[in-house]
């Protein structure tokens, strides 16, 4: 589930239909819960979830509310979607059904899944409120653990899956109006089925998940040690940057790919530091510290900045629309960094000018 989900109260566990308990699964891994549930389709019975579910743990385990542990063969993901289906090898579970009527705003919907990754089956209602070809909005006030989880019509059938969050700022624009609060959706699933599916072993989801979230963590401090030593910190930058639910994500988890970069931000604020403390005492003259410092953090920062999208470049990424969208976002963040590291050179160099005039 997108993270920028705020969980809003406390939901409860609550009596499952029957008929649904062969059907739910708690997704569960080392590092994160979610939701899914088996789904027949052509004949054959599929392990349905979120791909940000299922790549964010190294190994998954999937199990209905009645206990089944299943076993899953043949991972594939959405190339237009964010989400993955599996086989099911072997357990004890039923299929749900697709959805076969036409979707409108006002029809009635339930999710079912594991709200708050707290292991138990929950049940929110609610309606559809918005459709798209390729999404629906519903105003079911599912949370984090939800994602994966089936959005039911009134017959039971699978409309979507919960997908991700959206929470709309108060500007003059949307200040009194239904989009200036939290907003839910959810992937129709038979717009989905019929697209492309590509098969992807585990460990490469994972991997790249995992350097997706440590460059855009890396990416984030990098940019706030610029702003805070140069006074250049663009709050409204970073605060829409740490809306990002897979920058919010990557805050919650430790380094997984390169903690080398990570050194690397501290190792170049430890030597902005230093020069920033030579100018602070007002040197009587051009002080050779102030420029080894201040070089060596102007080496550190581009190294970061650069190293990044150099491994972007060079990295097998499976091809779906979310990957797509996480490098095309990691490339807005990097880009504007090397002007400033450069604005910051610049700033630092006509300090050391200036104190150097005004001792000779």
């Amino acid at each position: 589930m997108a993270d920028s989900n705020t969980v809003e109260k406390t939901v409860e566990q609550v009596a499952i239909p029957e008929n649904l308990n062969d059907s739910l699964l708690i997704v569960k891994g080392e590092r994160a819960a979610g939701s899914g549930f088996v789904c027949t389709v052509d004949g054959r019975q599929y392990i349905i979830s979120n791909l940000h579910v299922v790549s964010a743990n190294e190994m998954n385990t999937f199990t209905t509310v009645n206990g089944s542990v299943l076993t899953v063969s043949n991972l594939e993901v959405s190339a237009g979607a964010d989400l993955c289906r599996m086989l099911v090898s072997s357990g004890n579970c039923q299929g749900l059904s697709l959805s076969s009527k036409q979707t409108k705003i006002g029809d009635a919907v339930t999710v079912y899944g594991n709200s708050q990754g707290a292991n138990v089956a929950t049940k929110l209602t609610g309606t559809v409120c918005g459709v798209g070809p390729d999404l629906v909005e519903v105003t079911a006030q599912f949370v984090q653990g939800n994602s994966g989880s089936p959005i039911l019509d009134a017959q039971g059938e699978v409309l979507g899956v919960a997908t991700f969050v959206q929470r709309g700022s108060a500007d003059w624009v949307s200040t009194n109006t239904q989009f200036s609060a939290v907003r839910r959706y959810g992937v129709r699933l038979s717009s989905a089925m019929a697209g492309t599916w590509l098969p992807v072993p585990q460990s490469q989801v994972y991997q790249q998940n995992s350097l997706l979230n440590d460059l855009e963590l890396m990416g984030i401090h990098a940019y706030m040690d610029l702003g805070q030593w140069s006074g250049n910190l663009k709050k409204e930058k970073v605060e829409a940057l740490m809306r990002d639910a897979h920058i919010a994500s990557a805050f919650q988890r430790e380094a997984y790919v390169e903690p080398k970069w990570f050194d690397a931000v501290e190792k170049a604020l430890t030597q902005i530091q230093q020069a920033n403390d030579l100018l602070k005492e007002k040197v009587s003259k051009h002080d050779s510290r102030v420029t080894t410092a201040v070089e060596g953090f102007k080496r550190a920062m581009q190294k970061i900045n650069k190293e990044p999208m150099q491994l972007c470049d060079k990295t097998p990424w499976v091809k779906t629309k979310l990957i797509t969208d996480r490098v095309k976002d990691l490339r807005a963040l990097y880009t504007p960094m090397g002007k400033d590291i450069d604005e910051l050179w610049d700033r630092i160099q006509k300090v050391l000018n200036s104190t150097t005039s005004v001792r000779k």
